[in-house]
């Protein structure tokens, strides 16, 4: 029960990350691709 929750947290924090860049993306799009390739998804 331990290791399922823990593979749902990390779902969950990867959900949030992936959101926090959607947001970076619109308001600083430029600054971003300067730093990170541009990627495909």
């Amino acid at each position: 029960m331990k290791t399922f929750f823990l593979l749902y947290n990390m779902l969950f924090l990867y959900c949030l990350s992936q959101i926090a860049v959607m947001d970076m993306d619109m308001h600083f799009p430029r600054r971003r691709y300067s730093i990170m390739p541009k990627h495909q998804n």
